[in-house]
């Protein structure tokens, strides 16, 4: 669970912590490599995704016992306020985004192997045409596949290949994007707010984690950051 801030300058990831399985909340500062706790707490705390100002961020917590959805203020990379209850007994597979005027898209979990795309009034929420599906190399072999928030690239990676693709809809060309030699796995990609770049957590051949940031244009990779060697923390 990780998602860049708006201004693109924060990665905010939940992963367990050092002490015990729940989850706890971070942030990222990749202009500098500081990383935050945000969210200290023996409850499971998972990361949702920011608000549109990049002032809050939602996420699920059970510190109620039930798994409910919270709104943590943060600024200059840290939290900065006390946790507001927003919805109770809140429960989803996967965040959708959230738009200009903070309304959280969310899904729940169901069994599909395509990928559709149709037309909407996003004033109204009236669908403007049926449902269309895209070509059938979007079925059966590909997994972590995600758009970019201006909807040009569609993010993806095959069961049978290392690394990823990434199809420019408009033109329908492809970039293949090659990782560095012994990164073997990864999971789904995480788009910047402008949609020139993504970050991936891969795992290498002797099991080190770390997030890999990666141009959309050029295929160009940059590890941000990778765990030390012996390490049992978990990845975000």
């Amino acid at each position: 669970k990780l998602c860049f801030s708006p201004d693109s300058r924060y990665l905010a990831f939940s992963c367990p912590s050092e002490i015990n399985r729940e989850s706890d909340l971070f942030a990222l500062d990749l202009s500098n490599g500081t990383e935050t706790p945000l969210l200290p707490h023996p409850a499971d705390d998972t990361l949702v995704g920011w608000t549109p100002d990049g002032r809050g961020l939602l996420l699920t917590s059970d510190r109620r016992g039930g798994s409910d959805l919270w709104l943590l203020p943060f600024l200059a990379g840290k939290a900065a306020g006390e946790l507001r209850l927003l919805k109770p007994n809140f429960s989803y597979h996967a965040s959708l985004g959230i738009t200009r005027s903070g309304a959280l898209h969310y899904g729940i979990h169901e069994r599909s192997s395509g990928i559709y795309e149709a037309s909407i009034d996003v004033n109204t929420s009236k669908v403007l045409s049926p449902l269309k599906e895209l070509p059938s190399r979007f079925r059966t072999w590909i997994i972590a596949r995600t758009l970019s928030p201006n909807g040009r690239f569609l993010a993806f990676s095959r069961g049978d290949k290392e690394g990823f693709q990434v199809e420019d809809l408009k033109t329908g060309q492809l970039q293949e994007i090659s990782f560095s030699p012994g990164v073997c796995s990864f999971q789904w990609p995480v788009w910047s707010a402008d949609s020139r770049q993504f970050v991936v957590h891969g795992w290498t051949d002797d099991t080190q984690n770390g997030l890999h940031l990666v141009d959309a244009t050029t295929g160009e990779t940059t590890a941000i950051v990778v765990a030390e060697p012996g390490s049992d923390r978990e990845a975000p």
